[in-house]
């Protein structure tokens, strides 16, 4: 099951950042030149492979559209499990153990927007500017895109973030690789191939589970917003970072 709440959790989230390679200007300058010139992404097919230095390799498969996600994975030892978020619910569901979990959104849940790309984009920058020295690497092509690439070293050994690297799509902003290193880990994600705005039938957002697999409903709900002296109330004292 943990490995169902793992895949359910992948297409819930996408961490980005991005720049380019001019050096007369700052990182944060040529992030907000490059944002300008930059299209709407409505949808996308792409397939990227996730690999560790422990030698697991997982290879996905994504659907995106109007919010709406589903991706497809196996990993290095077979498993195979497919999760599809058609705003109203998310279901994980692995063909390997014939198991899924739904979890059951709510209103609250459908209603949050998630931030854009560029959002995103200036979120991560601004979360590492501090702790990390940023430069401008040198554009590559990364599954037939064009791409800037962002280089952030930790100023620190140790820390909670490590060194990062980040190759994002010039036109769509669409994050096409990243390495990122935190301790002994070391985990790089690349897209073999992206297809922006491309057509994309709703029934690939519908999942069929079988009739004989293990089924467990949850309820999602927003995670509760708490003050820093809430938060040690309910849990003691503990490590805080951004």
């Amino acid at each position: 099951m943990k490995k169902l709440i793992y895949s359910a959790a992948v297409i819930l989230t996408l961490s980005l950042a991005a720049c380019s390679n001019e050096e007369s200007y700052s990182p944060q300058e040529i992030l907000n030149q490059a944002m300008q010139e930059t299209s709407e992404l409505d949808s996308f097919y792409g397939e990227y492979k996730m690999t560790m230095d422990d030698g697991t390799e997982i290879l996905s498969k994504q659907w995106e559209k109007n919010g709406k996600t589903r991706v497809e994975m196996v990993d290095s030892t077979g498993e195979e499990s497919i999760a599809v978020n058609d705003g109203k619910t998310l279901t994980s569901y692995s063909k390997t153990m014939n198991e899924a979990i739904i979890f059951e959104l709510g209103p609250d849940v459908e209603n949050l927007v998630r931030p854009t790309l560029k959002e995103q984009a200036l979120r991560t920058l601004e979360q590492i500017k501090n702790s990390h020295d940023i430069t401008i690497g040198e554009e590559e092509k990364i599954a037939g895109h064009e791409t800037y690439h962002l280089i952030a070293k930790a100023k620190k050994q140790n820390t909670l973030i490590g060194d990062i690297e980040v190759w994002v799509d010039k036109k769509t902003w669409m994050t096409l690789k990243t390495i990122t290193a935190s301790g002994d880990m070391k985990i790089t994600t690349e897209f073999t191939k992206f297809e922006p705005n491309g057509k994309i039938d709703d029934s690939k957002f519908t999942l069929d589970i079988p009739e004989d697999a293990n089924v467990k409903t949850e309820s999602f709900q927003p995670i509760e917003q708490l003050t820093k002296q809430e938060a040690v109330e309910k849990l003691g004292s503990f490590l805080i970072f951004p």
